[in-house]
């Protein structure tokens, strides 16, 4: 039996397996948007194991395409070719897992620098600025949200010096 695998990512790949019959490793290149079929044909076997293997990898079967959740996955087929549009079909989900995992990979990363209220409970101190509340300005606001301006007085919060009373 002949087995295809497609490569529905932008990066080239090398897949490296082992045959059990075989104590050697292989290795299959499989250009970006791509797909390069098995030197060898194979029995039931070696055909399973193969499967086994690029599955571990993270391979989907070709009428899988549409549940591709995570990148960098790998199409194959058992004995017939994968079309253009499958390879298609599998860049555009790569690419959907990839902007999923970034955005939780920034979401993880502001979390981390940000941290969450109980952690600024006890670092919280208290400060002598003083927030004075500026009349309108005349600037019509964007619908729902907050127009605010800052002024911070290069005094604020700067320690008194001079005598003490009463002492």
């Amino acid at each position: 039996m002949r087995v295809f695998v497609a490569n529905g990512t932008h990066q080239h790949m090398h897949f490296n397996y082992r045959l059990p019959e075989k104590n050697s490793f292989r290795s299959l290149e499989i250009r970006a948007g791509r797909q390069a079929r098995f030197s060898e044909d194979l029995s039931d076997t070696d055909l399973a194991s193969l499967i086994t293997q690029l599955e571990r990898y993270g391979a989907v079967g070709v009428a899988d395409v549409k549940h591709i959740t995570i990148p960098r996955t790998l199409l194959y087929s058992v004995d017939r070719k994968i079309s253009s549009d499958k390879i298609d079909e599998a860049r555009v989900k790569d690419e959907a897992a990839r902007q999923e995992v970034a955005a939780q990979k920034l979401e993880e990363a502001g979390l981390a620098q940000f941290p969450t209220d109980d952690h600024l409970a006890g670092a919280t101190k208290s400060t002598s600025l003083e927030v004075v509340q500026l009349g309108d300005q005349g600037q019509e606001g964007i619908k729902g949200g907050v127009d605010t301006q800052v002024l911070v007085d290069k005094s604020a919060g700067r320690k008194a010096v001079g005598k003490r009373k009463g002492g």
